[in-house]
């Protein structure tokens, strides 16, 4: 069986979103992160949380995390939670770090090497793939690929979450 992650690597980033229905479901994960420590989806419930899936590999993915990086600093005082789920395989994890120095990412990186929670979880066909999570812990939106237009799109994602009355401020 050929993963998500293999076929998106094999057969390139996306650079534009395909439309996408999603269901309605909670979810929860937990993953290492980057920097010390173990974190799992469910803390953050109350929350309303963007999860971008990225690959250093992923040239689009090169133009969607700084985007991502400005939105978490524009909304964290408002409550919201924003990481970076790397899904780089295991012998490629030495990467990371550099890769978020060099695009002066301050998201928090989350690593998922086996692909575990990008592929069975989320269900990640395309990279970049960012998720609005709102506060119950449901996905609400997804953002495949990448367009110039990913941050207006977020930020009214994001607001409409607010708006519904998550996170508390």
């Amino acid at each position: 069986m050929v993963s998500a992650i293999a076929v998106a690597a094999a057969t390139g980033c996306a650079t534009h979103p395909p439309p996408r229905p999603h269901r309605e479901v909670e979810v929860d994960f937990a993953v290492n992160r980057l920097v010390g420590g173990v974190y799992k989806l469910s803390e953050d419930r109350g929350h309303v949380v963007m999860v971008d899936v990225f690959a250093t590999w992923c040239e689009p993915c090169q133009e969607s995390l700084p985007i991502v990086d400005a939105l978490a600093h524009e909304y964290r005082a408002r409550g919201v939670r924003m990481y970076a789920l790397n899904v780089d395989a295991r012998e490629n994890l030495k990467d990371v770090g550099p890769f978020i120095q060099k695009l002066n990412i301050r998201l928090p990186v989350l690593l998922d090497p086996d692909g575990d929670v990008a592929e069975k979880v989320l269900h990640v066909q395309r990279m970049p793939t960012s998720f609005v999570i709102d506060a119950d812990g449901v996905i609400r939106f997804r953002n495949e690929g990448f367009t110039p237009e990913l941050l207006r799109t977020a930020e009214t994602q994001v607001e409409s979450l607010i708006a519904e009355g998550g996170p508390p401020l």
